[in-house]
C-alpha cells in the first residue's frame, strides 16, 4: 500500500514477553555503560568483544605491514 519492498520474505513468529528479563538486562546495559572500562570478552567470541578485549589488555592486534 505505501510502496515498501522487502527484498525477502519476513516470518512472524509469536514471542513470549517477559517484563522482568527486561529489567534485569537492562539493569545489566546500565552497569556496563556507567563503568569506566568493557566488560572482559566471553569464552570463545570472535566479534567485536574480540577487539574490545585485546584493547583492555594493552595487546597490539595488527599486524605490522
Amino acid at each position: 500500500e505505501n510502496n515498501f519492498k522487502l527484498d525477502f520474505e519476513p516470518k512472524i513468529v509469536p514471542v513470549e514477553i517477559k517484563p522482568e528479563l527486561v529489567i534485569k538486562l537492562l539493569r545489566e546495559a546500565k552497569k556496563i555503560l556507567d563503568s569506566k572500562v568493557p566488560p572482559p570478552a566471553r569464552p570463545g567470541c570472535k566479534g567485536t568483544c574480540f577487539y574490545i578485549d585485546k584493547i583492555n589488555k594493552g595487546t597490539n592486534f595488527r599486524q605490522s605491514v
